[in-house]
């Protein structure tokens, strides 16, 4: 499993999230999330540079099956959506 929230929305920084998942039970399923950020190096040239956040976080099968529906949001909707007391993240 591969979610990028945040790619495709014009945004330069998003989360990674990876799920490793137990082959023979399918109970077992570990977390992990990075936060990713395409930076311009001296040519100009874009590249990808990521910094792990979670690391091996255990999750249920029901925790696994809501990570694994998670849909992009993008920053203008996400911005939309708090009330204007929420602190913007």
């Amino acid at each position: 499993m591969q979610r990028l929230l945040g790619v495709n929305t014009g945004s330069s920084e998003w989360l990674r999230f990876n799920m490793q998942s137990c082959n023979h039970c399918n109970e077992l399923h570990a977390l992990y999330v990075e936060h990713v950020a395409l930076e311009a190096d001296k040519n100009g040239d874009m590249k990808e540079n990521s910094s792990e956040i979670i690391s091996g976080f255990l999750v249920s099968r029901q925790e696994n099956e809501l990570l694994r529906n998670l849909k992009p949001i993008a920053p203008e909707t996400q911005k939309a959506e708090n009330s204007p007391n929420e602190p913007q993240i």
